[in-house]
């Protein structure tokens, strides 16, 4: 049943224009990675199918989501056999793409300094699609089956896009690594994925303005619009006794949930901390793990000798569950993200829909959701120092009462309105198409 109420179709034999949804992920449906975001959306996109069709870039490992009952997982894209992409290429209407793509990048200037890596990308892609292909045939779909391909991120697995036959309906999304340059390296293919798509949503109006004013020449109009992310409800959280009622024993209680990496810039948070816990005592928790966890850990235990009113919790990796567990059952007072880039976090967006608020740094999207103006909490210029940090925790904190987090969540961030808007543009057809 999707969440609106409608059934989702089961998955039976296809008769003449059935419609069929490829979904290509990072590595759904393992139950890491990119499951945080699509599973929020895969009920909703198979209730607008007959049929669904997901391919992942990478092998899936481990646990794996249970599917809806018309969808099946078909395998990794990236190991799909090689061997045969020179006959595929032979036929005429690859070899059209082939060169289609090749003159798109050449044109756009892309290519220049970079046609051995280009080329490997049109063959990549090439074999992709064939592999899409060949999954639709053996699903039983046919040249009047209406067929939407959905690539949830805009590089790796998308460079099937183009490669794909017009007739089918293409839609990309784009978040942050897949999105600006600089994050996630030289982004391959750009002039021929976004020439060939009918949709490409950018999750926030950051990334829209982002790809206007760096790739404008290359979308054609009318294609690219915004399309945010969601998270689930899961209810509110407790409310935390106002600062001034405060016990002296009762504690500042902030909360962050990350990767500890370069880019999060998690150890940031000691200094400012430690400034608070000179006055309040301070209860830092974290989530999340990473290659510099050994270097956070060891700053954590200097910083709680020196600061007796600091208390910090690394939790290291932890289920998605459990952490939506500790926002349900404990009183926090801010959250916090100090990142350097961002798309349009999550996990700030989960915390606004529990009532919690934020100080976040302006970067990517973050400042659509974070913010005085919108009521959710406190925006700082990236690299803040540890001053203008601990006074916007203090601040964010003190005035907790007049924040409205929740309902920017609701406005902006709830994954009932978000799966429901991504199946309706994925399964967009026009009266001719049908």
């Amino acid at each position: 049943m999707a969440r609106d109420g409608s059934p989702v179709r089961r998955l039976g034999r296809p008769g003449r224009g059935h419609s069929f949804l490829v979904l290509i992920t990072g590595s759904f449906p393992a139950t890491t990675g990119d499951y945080s975001f699509i599973r929020h959306e895969i009920e909703e996109l198979a209730s607008r199918f007959d049929r669904v069709l997901i391919y992942s870039f990478r092998p899936v490992e481990g646990a794996t989501a249970e599917l809806p009952s018309n969808a099946r997982y078909l395998g990794a894209l990236s190991r799909t056999p090689k061997i045969g992409i020179i006959a595929a290429l032979l036929s005429p209407p690859r070899l059209a793409a082939a060169a289609r793509a090749l003159r798109r990048e050449a044109r756009s200037g892309r290519m220049r300094g970079h046609v051995p890596l280009v080329i490997g990308n049109i063959l990549t892609g090439e074999r992709f699609a064939r592999t899409v292909e060949g999954g639709l045939r053996r699903a039983g779909a046919s040249s009047d089956s209406r067929v939407s391909v959905y690539s949830f991120w805009g590089s790796h697995g998308a460079l099937a896009l183009p490669f794909l036959p017009k007739r089918f309906r293409r839609v990309a999304r784009l978040h942050r690594f897949d999105l600006y340059e600089g994050v996630g390296g030289r982004l391959p293919l750009r002039a021929s994925i976004f020439g060939s798509v009918d949709a490409l949503l950018s999750i926030s109006e950051n990334g829209r303005q982002y790809l206007l004013d760096r790739f404008g020449a290359l979308i054609p109009a009318g294609v690219l619009s915004v399309l945010r992310l969601g998270t689930a409800d899961h209810g509110v959280g407790p409310q935390p006794t106002p600062l001034t009622e405060r016990l002296e024993h009762e504690p500042i209680k902030v909360v962050s949930c990350s990767s500890v990496i370069d880019v999060k810039r998690v150890d940031s948070l000691i200094p400012a901390l430690e400034l608070i816990a000179r006055d309040y005592r301070v209860h830092w928790t974290h989530f999340g793990s990473g290659r510099d966890m050994s270097a956070l850990a060891e700053e954590v235990r200097a910083a709680q000798s020196r600061t007796p009113w600091l208390k910090v919790d690394l939790r290291g990796q932890t289920e998605n569950s459990d952490v939506l567990a500790y926002y349900r059952e404990t009183a926090i007072d801010v959250f916090v993200n100090v990142s350097d880039s961002e798309g349009v976090p999550v996990s700030i967006m989960e915390a606004l829909s529990f009532g919690i608020p934020a100080v976040a740094t302006d970067v990517g999207g973050t400042g659509e959701i974070v913010g005085a103006e919108l009521g959710s909490g406190i925006l700082l210029q990236p690299r803040p120092d540890a001053g203008e940090l601990a006074e916007a925790l203090h601040s964010t904190v003190r005035d907790r009462a007049s924040l409205h987090p929740r309902i920017i969540w609701e406005r902006l961030s709830d994954a009932r309105v978000s799966g429901m808007q991504i199946a309706d543009m994925v399964a967009l057809w026009t009266e001719e198409s049908r």
